[in-house]
This record gives structure tokens, C-alpha cells and sequence, in this order.
């Protein structure tokens, strides 16, 4: 039993093993993709699940986060869009309602008043006021990563919301009002 070993024939045992580490190769792919298939499959079903029985936006900001890794994976972010698109429109919204709080000035809010029954100076007040608003924001911000995944900036829903967080974070700065009432008081002190 002795195996002819011409080049020719060791050329065609060669070839031989590649293709049959070719076939090889995709039937493991196949397998692979028939596997993860069906585990995004599964993924899927219990995410619109829960997100199906999520009673508040709260519940499902918390189910968003949970899952937040897995939307990478083309499919399962196709199959939330929808719920994707209805949290984004309350963060939105949120947005807007803080963005309106702060345009009817520190003077104007029940802030004021508690700050006034608790002596606490204007000032302070206000640079309090500012900072609370400053966090919820953040808070709405984590909101948006936590629905659109990580590099949420660089989609167009995200890009948006962005735009308008960094304009409304720069007039967030209360070094002005500091400022402004440090020079008061440097005014009015005596010499």
C-alpha cells in the first residue's frame, strides 16, 4: 500500500484539502449565521415583548438600556425603530419643557419662592436652579444614548438632538451670573 508520490499527484492531494477546507469553512458559516439568526431572532421577540408591555416611557428607557450593547446588530435596531423614534419624541419633548422652564427666567419660578421661604440669597438661588436643570438635561442626554446606542451623535435622529443640547448647555453657564454678582458686591463694599 504504497501511495504514488509524483508531484502531480501531491499537487492534486493539495488541491483536494483546499476544497474540502473550503466546503468545510461554509458549512461553519452557514451554521454560524443560521445560529445568530436565530438568536437575534429571540433577541427581538423578547425585546418588543417587553417593550409591548412597558406601561410608561420610564419602563421602557430602562429596557433600552438593558438591551442598549446588542444595537449594533442591524437587525434588532430595525425591529425597535418605532419604539426608538416614540422615546426620542419625549426626549424631545422633555427638552423643550426644560428649554421653556429656563426661558421664563429664575424670578418667575417656584424656585424663587421656596429659595426666599428657605433665605437662601437670589444668587445662590438662581446658580442652584441653573445647575438642577443643567443635571436633567444630562439625565435627557443619557436618555438619548441609552435609546440610540453608543455613537448616537452621529446618527441623523441624534444629531438633532445634539445640535440643540449643546446650544442650550452653553447658556446653562452661570460663571456670567457669579461674575456679575461679584462685581456688585465689590461695588458696594466700602473701601
Amino acid at each position: 500500500m504504497f501511495i504514488n508520490q509524483s508531484p502531480l499527484h501531491l499537487v492534486c492531494l493539495s488541491l483536494g484539502i483546499l476544497l474540502l477546507a473550503s466546503i468545510t469553512s461554509r458549512c461553519g458559516r452557514c451554521s454560524y449565521d443560521e445560529r445568530i439568526d436565530h438568536v437575534e431572532t429571540t433577541i427581538i421577540g423578547r425585546l418588543q415583548q417587553q417593550l409591548g408591555q412597558a406601561a410608561t416611557s420610564s419602563e421602557m428607557f430602562r429596557i433600552f438600556k438593558r438591551f442598549n450593547a446588542l444595537f449594533v446588530r442591524h437587525r434588532i435596531r430595525s425591529a425597535i425603530r418605532s419604539y426608538q423614534k416614540q422615546l426620542i419624541e419625549n426626549v424631545e419633548g422633555d427638552i423643550k419643557s426644560l428649554r421653556d422652564k429656563f426661558l421664563q427666567k429664575y424670578r418667575n419660578s417656584n424656585n424663587a419662592d421656596m429659595s426666599e421661604v428657605r433665605d437662601l440669597p437670589p444668587v445662590s438661588g438662581q446658580i442652584v436652579w441653573v445647575m438642577q436643570i443643567r443635571r436633567q438635561l444630562k439625565q435627557y442626554m443619557q436618555r438619548v444614548e441609552d435609546v440610540l446606542g453608543k455613537g448616537w451623535e452621529d446618527r441623523s435622529e441624534g444629531r438633532a438632538l445634539k445640535e440643540v443640547n449643546d446650544f442650550f448647555s452653553k447658556k446653562l453657564d452661570t460663571r456670567d451670573t457669579f461674575l456679575m454678582w461679584q462685581q456688585d458686591v465689590e461695588r458696594r463694599a466700602p473701601e
